[in-house]
């Protein structure tokens, strides 16, 4: 083979080991989840059978006070017939509280059977939609799929890309919370030793010291808490600055991946003690230039219909989605066309 079929094969080799020790750690963490659902919906159950025991135990009793209720009746003993009247009402008492609790159970059991088809269900369609997927994916925890599966409507195209915006967004900040300690870790090792706890003393001393940061991400890779493959790092840069202010809201690490749908996405950065997320829409950017640039030729009038817009789009879009943003432009505040 030349070098050329040699370098690619030995690329397309560490594209599929990457792509392999993905999917393994999405099946385990499946596994874990499901694990997880399961062990919840048992103890629901078992404490919905004991108070199932419990009230069928109450009734009974009750009953029997019941029938001792009528017998005394009959006899006419009035001390005793009070304290069975007042033995049955506190049997009613438990009788009602016993059943309020078996409903508070029964919902509790349907609200995690409810979420974990939710989860499913989407863990479902993103399998459909693999170009969704990131390598962040990795970091989500149960509680993350939770949180975005509660309010999600995964009955529509829109709804389903929507939550898996979020699910993105979720992992990217997951990621990159790790990545805030991986700099911590690596600025002691280049130390020597441990550094200050506080923010700004630690911004104190890397200031003082430039070899304490890193000046790539690949630089922090052994100093994560689970492994990360290069695939993952190169999706986000490291600026390696000259100085860090007190106030610590110097971006370190940006992402600069391209966005995986080019409606429903986002883009995060963060400092030492700083973040920022913003919402990515390519169609909407493009539609919204394409506005700017008919009104400066239209004396300030606004496009109305997907054909005016169209011979001003850098690319052609469906005239569908296209009105779907005119229709947001007009309801919206004016574009400056300047």
């Amino acid at each position: 083979m030349t070098t050329l079929q040699k370098t690619f094969v030995a690329f397309t080799v560490v594209a599929l080991a990457a792509v392999g020790l993905f999917e393994a750690q999405q099946n385990f963490k499946l596994r874990k989840q499901v694990k997880t659902l399961q062990q919840q919906q048992a103890q629901l159950t078992a404490q919905i059978q004991r108070s199932a025991m419990a009230l069928n135990d109450a009734t009974n009793q009750l009953a029997g006070l019941l029938a001792e209720n009528a017998r005394l009746k009959s006899n006419s003993n009035g001390h005793e017939l009070l304290k069975l009247r007042g033995d049955a009402t506190a049997l009613r008492a438990e009788i009602a509280a016993l059943r309020q609790s078996a409903r508070e159970q029964s919902a509790n059991e349907s609200v995690v059977t409810g979420w974990a088809n939710r989860i499913s269900s989407l863990k479902q369609k993103l399998d459909q939609m693999p170009d969704k997927s990131i390598p962040e994916f990795a970091f989500l925890s149960d509680e993350d799929w939770a949180a975005v599966t509660r309010d999600a409507n995964l009955n529509t195209d829109d709804g389903i890309r929507k939550a898996l915006q979020a699910l993105r967004s979720a992992a990217k900040e997951n990621f990159l919370n790790s990545t805030r300690a991986a700099i911590r870790r690596y600025a002691a090792s280049a130390n020597g030793s441990d550094l200050p706890q506080d923010p700004m003393q630690f911004a104190r001393a890397v200031n003082a010291n430039g070899r304490l940061l890193p000046y790539e991400m690949a630089q922090l890779k052994p100093y994560y808490d689970v492994p990360v493959d290069d695939a993952l790092l190169q999706r986000y840069q490291f600026l390696h600055p000259t100085t860090l202010h007190d106030n610590l809201s110097d971006t370190l690490v940006k992402e600069i991946a391209a966005p995986v749908d080019t409606e429903y996405d986002t883009r995060h950065e963060i400092g030492l003690l700083s973040g920022g997320t913003s919402n990515v829409n390519l169609i909407q950017d493009a539609i919204n230039n394409a506005v700017k640039d008919f009104a400066q030729a239209n004396d300030g009038h606004a496009p109305n219909a997907p054909a005016q817009v169209a011979p001003y789009l850098k690319a052609p879009l469906d005239p569908i989605l296209v009105q779907k943003y005119l229709d947001k432009v007009a309801a919206g505040p004016a574009i400056p066309i300047k």
